[in-house]
């Protein structure tokens, strides 16, 4: 739509996710302004600024920082944590190609996240498995999990990588 709108060729979008404490918070997003040599020139502008608000009864969150392929191995990284367990470890599903790959904990250390969310606790992830030959979609969800810390039935998509 951009490319159109503005009859360019290239890549134009973005899409982020934070790690957020619970609250009212003002996210902005700035463009960063480079000269031709590829340089900040310190022109930033801000683009928008909205208020959200998180509450603290919310689904396990978290996001697939990246998910990789070398050869027939996928590693697959990032976070997730669950507000009604906050220093308990989140179960995540992975799936290949919609199909359920394996199950794995985010028990791994986070000092950013713990930082970020003011946390105590382990909420990484990071698994390395085998794969078919062949393009593949591989995902990352979480699994709910219940304020008695227990798992519920409800999955939240972290993300998707086609590899």
């Amino acid at each position: 739509d951009i490319n159109r709108a503005f009859g360019i060729d290239g890549d134009h979008g973005f899409f982020r996710e934070l790690a957020i404490r619970p609250g009212t918070h003002k996210v902005c997003v700035y463009s960063i302004s480079v000269d031709e040599a590829g340089i900040a020139d310190g022109a930033n502008r801000l683009i928008r600024c909205l208020t959200v608000t998180i509450t603290d009864t919310s689904f396990p969150r978290g996001t697939l920082d990246w998910a990789t392929r070398s050869g027939d191995d996928v590693t697959v990284s990032g976070w997730a944590y669950d507000l009604d367990s906050q220093t308990s470890p989140v179960d995540i599903e992975i799936t290949v190609d919609g199909a359920l790959k394996k199950t794995i904990s985010a028990d791994g250390a986070r000092a950013d996240i713990n930082k970020i969310l003011m946390v105590n606790g382990d909420h990484g992830f990071k698994q390395t498995f085998s794969v078919t030959a062949g393009s593949h979609q591989v995902c990352a969800y979480t699994v709910d999990v219940n304020p008695n810390g227990s798992n519920g039935s409800a999955k939240q998509l972290l993300g998707c990588n086609n590899l």
